[in-house]
């Protein structure tokens, strides 16, 4: 899917990923710490725009922005 076509949840995950560096794997590694259940292949759906970002896997991210 071409980035112009991903939701702009889909391209936060992903430019807020990249701009620090993590892998999708690592990403999903640090949700999970936190308790937020993911895999690399969450955060690939997530970034593809297939899977919707839930509220919920939002609100580490909105509290310190140090995950995405």
């Amino acid at each position: 899917m071409a980035k112009e076509s991903r939701c702009p949840e889909a391209l936060t995950v992903y430019s807020l990923r990249k701009a620090r560096g993590w892998s999708q794997e690592e990403l999903g590694l640090r949700m999970s710490a936190e308790g937020f259940e993911m895999h690399q292949t969450t955060v690939a759906k997530l970034e593809a725009g297939s899977r919707p970002l839930r509220l919920n896997e939002n609100e580490p991210e909105r509290k310190s922005r140090r995950f995405m």
